[in-house]
C-alpha cells in the first residue's frame, strides 16, 4: 500500500482497530468489507470520509472473485480441471466476465495466482 506521510495516521487507526469487527446478519461472521487488513482500511477510509466510494476495478482480484462466487475455495483448490475452465476463459476468444472484468480494471490484486506472467499478457 503507497500512501503519503499525511495518511499515515488512517493506516495507524486501522492498524490499532485490528480486524474490522462488524459481523453479518446473517451467520456468516464476515465483515460487509470482508476479513483481514482490507476490511479494516476499508471501513477507517469511509469513517474518515476520505473515500465515497470503493471501485473494484482499483484492485480487482479475478482469481478470488472467480471461487468466492463460484464454486468456492475447496474446489478451486482439489480440482485442477475447475482451475483449468477459468484460464481458458481467460484466453478464450469469445468475450466473457472473467476477461472482461479483468481487462476493465485498473489493477490487479493476484491473490493465489500463482502465474503471474499469465495475467500480464491479458492485462493490456
Amino acid at each position: 500500500m503507497v500512501v503519503g506521510s499525511e495518511s499515515l495516521y488512517l493506516l495507524d487507526e486501522a492498524y490499532e482497530s485490528g480486524e474490522y469487527p462488524f459481523k453479518c446478519g446473517d451467520g456468516s461472521g464476515k465483515g460487509i468489507w470482508g476479513p483481514h487488513d482490507q476490511g479494516i482500511v476499508n471501513d477507517v477510509l469511509l469513517r474518515n470520509e476520505k473515500v465515497f466510494e470503493l471501485n473494484y476495478k482499483w484492485n480487482y482480484q479475478p482469481v478470488l472473485e472467480f471461487f468466492i462466487n463460484g464454486k468456492g475455495w475447496d474446489k478451486w483448490q482439489t480440482d485442477k480441471f475447475y482451475r483449468l475452465g477459468y484460464y481458458s476463459s481467460l484466453i478464450s476468444p469469445f468475450p466473457n466476465k472473467n476477461k472482461t472484468a479483468i481487462k476493465n480494471a485498473y489493477g490487479l490484486h493476484l491473490i493465489r495466482a500463482p502465474y503471474p506472467s499469465f495475467f500480464s499478457k491479458i492485462f493490456k
